[in-house]
C-alpha cells in the first residue's frame, strides 16, 4: 500500500515501465504529425505498436475516410484503441494483436496491404539479436544501417517493418529518439535512409512531448524509394512560439546530424563566426575514470566539483605530487574546464585561477592562448553560449558533448 509520502505514479508511467519499454505520446504530437502531411492523399494508414492510438487517431481525425490498421502485441490495448479510433471518426479500423518483430508480419497483414502512410511511436530498447532481423533490414533496403548487430535497436526494426508495409512513394512518419537523429553510431542508419529513400522533414519535439519523461525526440518523415533532395528540411516546435522557421541542410550534413538545434546554432546570419578552433584552442578529455578517482592519492576535478565554482572561477589544490602516470591530464591556472558528460553540462564551465588537479574523463580541458582565455570563458558562460552548448550536445538524460562539436561551435565574442 502506498504511504502518504510515496510519489504518485501516473497510469502512463506504470504502463511504460513494463517489459515493452513503451513511451506514450501526448495527443498534440499527432496533430503536429498530420500537419506535415496535409497535402498528401492518405487512404490507408498502418500504426505498429499502436499503444493508446494517439497517432493513428490523429490521422483518422484529420482524414476520416482513411482506413486504419493497428498492430500491438499487448491484448490490453485493444479496447482503448478501438475507442480512440471510433472517437476520432475512423470509418474502418482493423486491429491485429501480433508481434511487430515477426519477419512474416507483411504476410500476417496480407500481401495486398501496401499502405499510403505508416505512423509509429516505437519502443526504445535493444532487443536480443535474431538472424531474422537481417532479412527485415534487407527487405527495407536498410542492410547497411548498422555497423554491428549490437547497433540494431527496436527503433530500427520498427522503421524497417514500416518501410516494408508502405507502398513505393508512401510515407513513414515515425518518432525517433535523440540517438538515432544525433548519435555518431547512428550515422550509418541516416546514410542508409538517405541513400535508398527520401527524408522529407525532421521535426524536433519539445522535451515534454511524452507522458512522464523529458526525453528529447523527433518525428522523421520518409518517402519510400524516392530520390533524396539536395536539401533536407528541419523543423522545431516550441511550446510557446509554435513552429519555428524552417532550416535546410545538405545530405552530407544530414548524415552527421538531423537536429534543428544543432544546425540552427551554426547559422551565422551574415555575421563572421568565431570558434574555439579559430582561437587556437587545444581540447583534451580527462583520463581518470570514476573508480580511479575514488581511490586516487592526488587531487581530482570532476563534474560534481563545479558546485563550488558557480562564479566560473575554479580554485584547485595548491600542491600536486610528482606523478609517475604521464598519461594523466592535469589542469592548471588559465585552463577552462568544461563538463563533457552531464545532464547540465551547458552550465558547467569555469576557468582555473589557482592550483592544479587531474581531471576525470567526464571533463574537457580547454587550453587557449592567454589573450583568448577571458573572451572564450565569457562566451561559453553567456546565455547564448549555454544555449548553443545545450544544442550541440546529445543524449536523453545525461548529455554528451563531442570534441569536434565543441571546437566548431560559434561563439558570440
Amino acid at each position: 500500500m502506498a504511504t502518504a509520502s510515496s510519489p504518485k505514479v501516473s497510469r502512463f508511467r506504470a504502463i511504460r515501465e513494463d517489459n515493452l519499454n513503451r513511451f506514450y505520446t501526448r495527443y498534440e504530437v499527432g496533430d503536429l504529425l498530420t500537419a506535415q502531411i496535409a497535402n498528401r492523399n492518405i487512404r490507408t494508414v498502418i500504426d505498429l505498436g499502436a499503444g493508446n492510438g494517439s497517432l493513428s487517431g490523429a490521422v483518422c481525425k484529420w482524414s476520416s475516410n482513411a482506413e486504419a490498421v493497428t498492430v500491438d502485441i499487448d491484448p490490453a490495448c485493444v479496447e482503448p484503441l478501438r475507442s480512440c479510433l471510433l472517437n476520432s471518426g475512423a470509418v474502418r479500423h482493423t486491429h491485429i494483436c501480433h508481434d511487430v518483430f515477426d519477419p512474416k508480419l507483411p504476410n500476417v497483414l496480407g500481401l495486398d496491404n501496401f499502405f499510403d502512410l505508416a505512423v509509429c511511436n516505437p519502443p526504445f530498447f535493444r532487443p536480443e539479436w535474431k538472424r531474422d532481423y537481417a532479412d527485415i533490414l534487407q527487405s527495407a533496403r536498410l542492410e547497411d544501417a548498422c555497423v554491428t548487430v549490437a547497433d540494431v535497436s527496436a527503433e530500427i526494426i520498427f522503421l524497417a517493418q514500416n518501410l516494408r508495409l508502405v507502398r513505393s512513394g508512401g510515407i513513414v512518419a515515425m518518432i525517433m529518439p535523440d540517438g538515432m537523429i544525433t548519435g555518431y553510431r547512428a550515422k550509418s542508419l541516416r546514410s542508409a535512409i538517405i541513400a535508398n529513400h527520401r527524408i522529407d522533414c525532421v521535426l524536433q519535439l519539445p522535451q515534454n512531448s511524452f507522458h512522464d519523461t523529458d526525453a528529447r525526440c523527433f518525428i522523421i518523415f520518409i518517402t519510400k524509394e524516392a530520390h533524396q533532395c539536395d536539401k533536407i528540411k528541419l523543423l522545431r516546435y516550441d511550446a510557446l512560439d509554435g513552429l519555428l522557421e524552417s532550416i535546410f541542410v545538405s545530405k552530407a550534413d544530414g548524415e552527421q546530424r538531423l537536429d534543428y538545434d544543432y544546425h540552427s546554432s551554426k547559422i551565422d546570419h551574415g555575421k563572421e563566426v568565431t570558434t574555439l578552433r579559430h582561437l587556437g584552442a587545444e581540447v583534451v578529455r580527462g583520463s581518470v575514470g570514476t573508480v580511479e578517482a575514488r581511490d586516487s592519492r592526488y587531487p581530482i576535478f570532476h563534474t560534481s566539483d563545479y558546485l563550488a565554482s558557480e562564479s566560473g572561477l575554479i580554485n584547485l589544490p595548491s600542491a600536486m605530487p610528482m606523478l609517475e602516470n604521464k598519461k594523466l591530464v592535469v589542469a592548471q591556472a588559465g585552463d577552462i574546464l568544461m563538463a563533457r558528460v552531464d545532464r547540465k553540462l551547458h552550465e558547467k564551465v569555469g576557468m582555473v585561477v589557482s592550483g592544479m588537479a587531474a581531471i576525470t574523463d567526464c571533463v574537457y580541458r580547454i587550453r587557449l592562448p592567454i589573450d583568448a582565455q577571458e573572451v572564450a570563458l565569457k562566451a561559453l558562460r553567456s546565455r547564448e553560449g549555454a544555449a548553443r552548448l545545450k544544442a550541440v550536445s546529445k543524449g536523453v538524460s545525461a548529455r554528451l558533448l563531442g570534441k569536434a562539436d565543441l571546437l566548431d561551435m560559434p561563439l558570440n565574442l
